[in-house]
């Protein structure tokens, strides 16, 4: 949860990935950012929101099968703002 909303990323379309916000008071929910998997053998198992010095915001952590972690850094402009 980051500012009163809660992120929440998915495999809704593949192979796009989305992270979604949803406002908990009101049970909004909107499309915060779309990413590609580049391929099925990528599983997104997490996401911390957390806003780093470099710019970054969302850190997502892949599953690359069969033997690979990674952990992605995206920025993202959220209500007009960076």
């Amino acid at each position: 949860m980051w500012n009163g909303l809660i992120y929440i990323s998915c495999h809704d379309t593949w192979p796009k990935k989305h992270i979604y916000s949803i406002d908990p008071a009101t049970g909004e929910t909107k499309l915060v950012m779309e990413r590609s998997a580049k391929h099925n053998l990528v599983e997104s198992e997490g996401i911390t929101v957390w806003p780093m010095a470099d710019g970054s915001f969302f850190h997502q952590l892949d599953v690359i099968y069969p033997f690979a972690l990674a952990i992605r850094r995206y920025s993202a402009v959220l209500n007009g703002k960076d």
